[in-house]
């Protein structure tokens, strides 16, 4: 019986341990020209050129840009490479106005200078109208389900942007349910809470810095991190795996001041944490809210700092970035020039 019960405890204690989780520390990113793989990336603004081969060494070349030609090199992630050309490309949305078919979202066409579908059947959410969606099964855009109101069990509709679908089949504002409330995803629940077992909770006290979780199971916010990143290391420690306290209220509101945006301009969006595509009615008109959240939105794993060499902007931000900079530049030759006709 002793030994039952000693026998029992370890299965306990094996059962409540968990795998550890390795990493790579990156010492620097490297430049134009220099060696680049999987251990050693690129620094932003170039790219790591393998011939598509991720497993063996590139060399760090820039993207080619606007109207560059693009038959041996990698458009910059805001053009696509159409006809061997990189063009700002599937950012039109439905009844926009076009030039090409590469401009309109999806498999829309472009004709007589306007995106539509046409004759043909929808396949993706941004091809419908503001306000709709693609039911896949039928291929025919329809209404946006409100919050509140229920998704019919046979059709493939979504919720309006800002919500979600719950585990009833209802939909749900986003960051909206109180604690103990029913969901199915974290953005459910308020700002302070995450959705776990079920229902929106409090996030579970931080696991003591001392506990090995290889022997003690992590909380179900934390992940349990290798010692040295080594993932044949005997202990770990757990560490939080995203965003706590007021961090998480400041995130919640840059995220619906974008979607409050997006819905305001009747902009197109897949889903609510699609990125504006660029030069597309999401980018034109809430380029600002979206960097906000991205920036609020970013959560640095402390156990693993990416080198400040390695920061890389979101496309969209970068590019919104240096528009800003190079129009303060403009303002200031134009006061300049001001200044020196005055004097």
């Amino acid at each position: 019986m002793k030994f039952l019960i000693v026998l029992l405890l370890a299965l306990i204690a094996y059962v409540s341990a968990e795998q550890c989780s390795g990493y790579t520390t990156i010492a620097k990113c490297v430049g134009e020209g220099d060696v680049c793989n999987h251990d050693q990336p690129c620094t932003e603004l170039l790219y790591c050129n393998n011939n598509g081969n991720s497993v063996q060494n590139g060399t760090c070349v820039k993207y080619a840009e606007l109207n560059q030609d693009c038959s041996k090199t990698t458009c910059s992630p805001l053009y696509s490479c159409e006809s061997n050309k990189c063009v700002v490309a599937n950012n039109v949305q439905n009844n926009g106005t076009c030039q090409s078919d590469y401009q309109c979202m999806g498999s829309m066409t472009c004709v007589s200078s306007v995106c539509t579908l046409g004759t043909n059947k929808c396949k993706v959410n941004v091809e419908c109208p503001f306000g709709t969606s693609c039911d896949v099964s039928s291929g025919n855009c329809t209404t946006d389900i409100a919050a509140g109101q229920s998704i019919p069990v046979k059709a493939d509709q979504k919720c309006a942007l800002g919500s979600a679908q719950n585990t009833d089949g209802k939909c749900v504002a986003l960051y909206s349910l109180a604690a103990n409330a029913a969901c199915n995803d974290d953005s459910l629940c308020d700002d302070q809470l995450i959705c776990s077992a079920g229902v929106c909770a409090a996030i579970p006290a931080a696991t003591p810095s001392t506990t090995n979780c290889s022997a003690t199971a992590c909380t179900s916010y934390e992940v349990c991190i290798c010692k040295g990143g080594d993932t044949n290391a005997t202990s770990g420690t757990c560490y939080t795996k995203d965003l706590t306290g007021s961090a998480m209220e400041t995130r919640k509101n840059s995220h619906m001041d974008y979607l409050n945006c997006v819905n305001t301009n009747k902009c197109v969006l897949e889903n609510n944490l699609q990125a504006p595509a660029y030069s597309s009615c999401a980018d034109d008109k809430c380029a600002t809210e979206w960097c906000k959240f991205q920036s609020d939105n970013v959560f640095k794993a402390v156990y693993n700092p990416i080198p400040e060499s390695c920061q890389r902007n979101d496309p969209i931000c970068a590019n919104n970035s240096s528009n800003m900079v190079s129009a303060s530049f403009s303002l200031i030759v134009i006061l300049s020039i001001i200044v020196a006709s005055i004097f």
